[in-house]
């Protein structure tokens, strides 16, 4: 029903290493998945704290968006790695509240 208008979600948890503002990884990502896939199909940067963050995203399109955060690197300033996937945030937020 609703799930077949919205589609199942995916959130991406993911560390920062260097110095980065939730400003700075929101243009990094929306820059690199415009550039690379012609779609309104766009991650979304739900939670930035604590040099982690979580994308949420379409379950088909999961595979590419980790492929696209993995390789997100700014003039050496901070690059992003993955670090686990969940069906829901809240076992991501516990995640960050236990590092």
């Amino acid at each position: 029903m609703i799930k077949e208008k919205t589609g199942r979600q995916r959130y991406i948890l993911f560390s920062v290493s260097g110095n980065a503002s939730r400003k700075d990884i929101i243009h990094s990502i929306n820059n690199s998945y415009r550039k690379k896939y012609n779609d309104e199909d766009m991650p979304w940067l739900t939670v930035y704290e604590k040099n982690y963050g979580i994308v949420r995203c379409k379950h088909t399109k999961k595979e590419e968006i980790i492929d696209l955060l993995n390789s997100v690197e700014v003039n050496n300033k901070f690059s992003i790695k993955t670090l686990k996937t969940s069906g829901t945030i809240k076992k991501l937020k516990k995640e960050i509240n236990n590092s």
